[in-house]
């Protein structure tokens, strides 16, 4: 999970600087919240979904110490799926980032 710490992580940072900047917009400030919302959901989701991959592959190492090959196809759609997210989210702040560049113009 330090991983996604590192991805995520950043994000956050930045979303809480410009919630807390007094020269926002109340409207700025409530898109950052809702990034900052989108960031957690997202980030506990990845955490359920990687906490639940675990479990699962557990059945793939017998008490003999067999290992089989796990069926990966549900991986790859769950990790779609978090791509889409942050890339939505990414959007998100990224128009929270030019309204603001664009109030001083």
């Amino acid at each position: 999970m330090a991983i996604l710490d590192d991805v995520l992580n950043p994000l956050f940072n930045e979303a809480t600087q410009f919630a807390e900047d007094p020269s926002m917009t109340k409207d700025l400030v409530e898109q950052a919240d809702h990034v900052m919302e989108d960031l957690y959901v997202l980030k506990a989701d990845v955490r359920r979904a990687a906490e639940n991959r675990l479990r699962d592959l557990e059945q793939y190492v017998p008490s003999d110490s067999t290992i089989r090959l796990p069926d990966v196809a549900l991986n790859i759609t769950m990790c779609k799926i978090f791509h889409e997210r942050i890339a939505r989210i990414r959007e998100h702040a990224e128009l929270i980032v030019r309204s603001w560049n664009q109030r001083d113009t």
